[in-house]
């Protein structure tokens, strides 16, 4: 099945506006007659057998619009016009009509047809998916889905407002995709989830070793005496967590732990149970503790945050604090322990199999299981310990990864639905991408479908801003829509192929300049003033910023 043409009579902002989806076509509708004629196969040759099509125009003239009327037409909508669908397998056309009266058309169509009112059972029956995919995120909010649309929604900001094992859909989709696809394996590229484990901060260290003063009046001479040097190395800078001689998970935990414990101070004072008073002594007792058996483990700490609690209780009878609050802390703390403890042993027994130690206190991981329990383990913590750790994407950037995201979802969707054809609905696909990703997407797009799809079996929409991705396209094959200065939206002559950059913003993108606002209006403001003999003495050292000789040459011969 595929799309090749659609008549949106009424919908929304779209009124009486007609859309060639499919670049083997050639469709009108005129006066009541339908006329439907082949094209040369070269077109599609062009794009390597990719049938692909693309929607340009400005914001608001009804890109999205489209692909909305497109979802609702398989379920009870009052927009109206039709769709007409080829069934490749049969070469006939299914006309899907949406509240269109076909009574008195005449049909001129290449193939035989039948008109029908589709559903989502109907796309169930004969196996065709329509699946849509964007990389919108948090920059809006998504409308209510419904569900009996059928389509397929794998949009970022879809995703969102998952829950569950459902919302890590795009994590454990990059990494099968990075993991098993070819085309990612033929690119030689490095992706990799990275974890790693941060060093105390200088605000911790430092507010730590201020205690520490004033906990030792011999200070100055202890640090002389150059005793001092060897503790501090081991109180403030934590040796590395990550070598071949200590990866169990009691070496792994004792290390962690070693490197959070003033975190787990700042978190004891974060409960309010306690004042600074008590966190000052507490800090004291861990460091003479460490000065005196150059070691602290777990249950050590445990028994000073208890000690330290019944010294300050003394001097807090007249306030509503009771031994019980020194029970909350240490549970609270058990509990923070306890999930340090379960992440040591899924680290220990991930680089015990996988290797993947990337520094002394980072590793990589590509194991989807793993990276979500480790991620649940520290949404468990507070913040003032899991902001010692750092985790995400190692390998490309965030613009790379927006267009990775697009290819992932599009990988996983045809390794779970190799029977069914596919009409991809690809939203906004410039988002994020740099102009060199811009210029090379539909080139990537179609290696990528050619090495790891059946490209007879997809059709792909797609809208965009970018004038470098629409250079890809055949100008036939580029759906440009306008507004009038009525506000209605009308299509206009596209431009693609071998169209030069500043005329494919100017007319293919439908923009007023290629100058910013604020540098136009500065620039025509000199104009002005030099064509009526006014310029100023200030307007020189504005020309002389110009780039631009011949405009430079123009305002000051």
């Amino acid at each position: 099945m595929e799309l090749i043409y659609a008549y949106v009579e009424e919908y929304k902002i779209l009124n009486e506006i007609p859309f060639i989806t499919h670049p083997l076509f050639d469709v009108s509708y005129n006066d009541g007659r339908l006329n439907i004629r082949e094209k040369d196969e070269a077109i599609i040759n062009y794009y390597d057998g990719v049938a692909i099509k693309a929607i340009v125009g400005r914001n608001g003239c009804g890109k999205s619009t489209f692909f909305e009327f497109i979802e609702e037409g398989f379920d009870y909508t009052e927009s109206s016009g039709f769709m007409v669908w080829l069934n490749k397998n049969e070469s006939a056309f299914i006309i899907h009509a949406i509240n269109y009266d076909f009574e008195t058309i005449i049909f001129d169509l290449c193939y035989n047809f039948s008109v029908v009112s589709m559903d989502v059972n109907y796309l169930k029956k004969i196996k065709h998916n329509i699946v849509k995919i964007n990389n919108l995120n948090a920059l809006s909010l998504p409308k209510k889905q419904n569900k009996r649309n059928g389509i397929i929604d794998l949009s970022l900001s879809k995703q969102n407002y998952f829950n569950g094992n459902a919302r890590n859909s795009n994590l454990r989709n990059l990494i099968t995709f990075f993991n098993e696809s070819s085309w990612i394996d033929s690119k030689a590229a490095k992706y990799r989830y990275n974890f790693s484990f941060k060093k105390p901060s200088s605000a911790i260290k430092n507010w730590a070793f201020r205690i520490f003063c004033k906990e030792r009046s011999d200070i100055e001479s202890y640090i002389q005496k150059g005793y001092f040097s060897e503790k501090y190395a081991f109180i403030f800078q934590p040796p590395e967590i990550l070598n071949e001689s200590a990866g169990s998970t009691s070496d792994i935990f004792q290390l962690i732990f070693e490197r959070n414990l003033f975190s787990f101070i700042r978190y004891i004072l974060s409960t309010n149970i306690v004042d600074e008073v008590y966190t000052e002594i507490l800090v004291g007792k861990v460091l003479n503790y460490i000065d005196k058996y150059n070691f602290i483990q777990a249950n050590d700490f445990l028994d000073l945050v208890n000690e330290t609690y019944i010294i300050w209780l003394k001097d807090k009878m007249s306030i509503n604090v009771t031994e019980y609050d020194s029970q909350i802390i240490i549970n609270n703390m058990i509990h923070i322990l306890d999930t340090l403890y379960d992440m040591a042993g899924l680290i220990s027994e991930h680089i015990s199999v996988t290797g993947g130690i990337t520094s002394n206190s980072s590793f990589h991981i590509n194991d989807f299981e793993v990276i979500e329990a480790l991620l649940d383990l520290l949404s468990r913590l507070p913040k003032q310990v899991s902001n010692n750790f750092s985790y995400g994407w190692e390998g490309f950037s965030t613009g790379e990864l927006a267009k990775l995201n697009i290819f992932s979802s599009i990988y996983n969707y045809i390794k779970k639905s190799i029977s069914f054809t596919t009409l991809f609905i690809l939203d906004e696909v410039d988002l994020y991408l740099h102009p060199e990703w811009q210029r090379t997407f539909i080139s990537e797009l179609i290696s990528f479908l050619k090495s790891e799809a059946d490209t007879s079996t997809i059709q792909l929409l797609i809208t965009t801003h970018s004038p470098l991705i629409i250079g890809d396209f055949l100008p036939e094959d580029i759906i440009s829509l306008q507004n009038n200065n009525d506000g209605h939206t009308y299509v206009t002559e596209a431009y693609g192929f071998g169209t030069e950059i500043t005329d494919a913003y100017i007319s293919g993108m439908h923009i007023s300049s290629t100058f910013g606002e604020h540098s136009r209006e500065k620039l025509l403001k000199l104009i002005d003033r030099k064509l009526n003999g006014e310029l100023r003495d200030e307007d020189s050292w504005l020309i002389s910023k110009l780039k631009d000789s011949s405009i430079k040459r123009m305002l000051t011969k």
